[in-house]
């Protein structure tokens, strides 16, 4: 056990310094995000068992969970949609609070001062504590950073948070962090779900061999969510989970697909033209080779697949069908 902090669900054998940067080296990918997703398990766990929230789990690292290991990139974010009739900014903070609580209770939590760096970090780092970031209007989503005691991370970090979503203030020391994001705006929260096995790249390892179950968003709503996202920003890792889902879904799976595209746009003719436009975005990553700005930040497995016309091509004929 690390002699920081209390793990629920890690002990020292898995949260091992000379371990992540073995097995991030053997990857190919950055120490830090290695770490990530040994807390990603962690945080999934507590959420599950630890608060009262409905959740639905979603986006990039959820759709890694669905691939086989060697074809998953590596996601650092986690994603959920919420069911409650309650969709306010107050309710969500109120619940993590709550969540706090419970974990400071179960003496989870650790203050930085009663760390081995505690003189260099702020008073109000507290390993294992979930801190609201920012409220996107847009999306309906509220950020929240989860920070962590690091193995690898040598420098001091800083990063700011809102207990109000209004007034800053900021974290500094040595600590590592991920992302939580709750979706207030999607209701329904998924058209259809599943529990799933949460099985992401690191469970190759013998030390990250844990069990763990979530209500996941189906394929077809992933893959919506996922059109609606790349149309928005653009953003290779959305074209490559796009890809991805293209080789395991079903016809029911599309269907399914476009009755949320529906439910988001409105009307059916919005939808062929937004799939208009993104094949005409992918056409344009094939042509002018954009996916080779992304390669070095991809697990070495996984790069070859997106120098394939063929990864594309198969996309493409999937979102014909949307």
């Amino acid at each position: 056990m690390s002699e920081d902090i209390k793990s629920l669900f890690w002990g020292k054998e898995a949260f091992n310094g000379a371990k992540i940067r073995e097995y991030s080296n053997r990857e190919g990918i950055n120490h830090m995000d290695f770490e990530k997703q040994i807390f990603e398990y962690d945080t999934m766990f507590i959420l599950k068992e630890f608060s009262n929230m409905d959740l639905f789990f979603k986006g990039g690292t959820c759709i890694q969970s669905l691939l086989p290991l060697n074809l998953q990139r590596f996601s650092v974010d986690l994603d959920f949609n919420i069911e409650t009739e309650s969709r306010t900014n107050k309710f969500v903070l109120e619940k993590f609070d709550e969540l706090n609580e419970k974990l400071k209770e179960m003496d989870l939590l650790i203050s930085s001062i009663d760390s081995k760096y505690k003189n260099r970090s702020s008073k109000n780092l507290i390993y294992g504590k979930f801190y609201p970031m920012y409220f996107d209007k847009i999306s309906g989503t509220i950020t929240f950073a989860r920070v962590f005691p690091s193995k690898v991370v040598a420098r001091n970090l800083r990063i700011a948070y809102r207990k109000d979503l209004v007034n800053k203030e900021y974290l500094s020391g040595i600590f590592n962090h991920i992302l939580v994001q709750i979706n207030i705006k999607h209701k329904p929260p998924a058209l259809k779900w599943n529990m799933q096995d949460i099985r992401l790249k690191i469970y190759k390892y013998q030390e990250y061999k844990k069990e763990l179950q979530f209500k996941c968003l189906s394929v077809g709503d992933l893959f919506a969510d996922k059109l609606i996202a790349f149309r928005n920003r653009e953003k290779f890792k959305d074209l490559y989970d796009l890809g991805m889902l293209s080789v395991i879904i079903t016809d029911e799976d599309i269907e399914s697909c476009r009755l949320k595209m529906k439910h988001i746009l409105g009307e059916e003719n919005r939808t062929h033209e937004i799939t208009k436009t993104i094949i005409k975005t992918i056409d344009v990553f094939i042509i002018k080779k954009k996916y080779s700005d992304y390669i070095h930040a991809l697990p070495k497995e996984v790069s070859p697949l997106v120098v394939n016309r063929m990864f594309y091509t198969k996309l493409i004929s999937v979102i014909e069908r949307i």
